[in-house]
């Protein structure tokens, strides 16, 4: 279950970034009828690529919404990062990066909670 609100630092490995940490937080959804929870998430480093900062701390952040029914789960996302693409010389590769994680978000809540068992 989700507690009423909680937030958390998670240290997590971000390819091609590497190592960093960010700010967690979740918010139960309609508390005394428990049907989804709300996230949210900051990076409190600086993310760099091949040595160049690419992004500065607070400047990626994620917001999710879920809300469970009967047979259902929603969920509502949106995600953004100011970022620095080098003059647009590794641009690919880093929109590469932001655009996985939303689409592993999303694989791995089919494969687990919509997939019929």
């Amino acid at each position: 279950g989700i507690p009423p609100e909680i937030n958390i630092y998670v240290f997590q490995q971000l390819p091609p970034f590497g190592d960093v940490v960010q700010d967690y937080g979740f918010v139960r959804l309609f508390d005394d009828g428990y049907v989804g929870f709300a996230f949210s998430s900051t990076n409190r480093e600086e993310l760099r690529y091949r040595r160049i900062r690419v992004v500065k701390p607070g400047e990626m952040r994620t917001y999710a919404w879920f809300v469970r029914g009967e047979n259902y789960i929603l969920m509502y996302g949106i995600g953004a990062a100011r970022v620095f693409t080098g003059f647009g010389l590794f641009r690919d590769r880093i929109e590469n990066s932001f655009t996985s994680r939303t689409n592993g978000l999303f694989d791995w809540l089919s494969t687990n909670y919509l997939e019929l068992r």
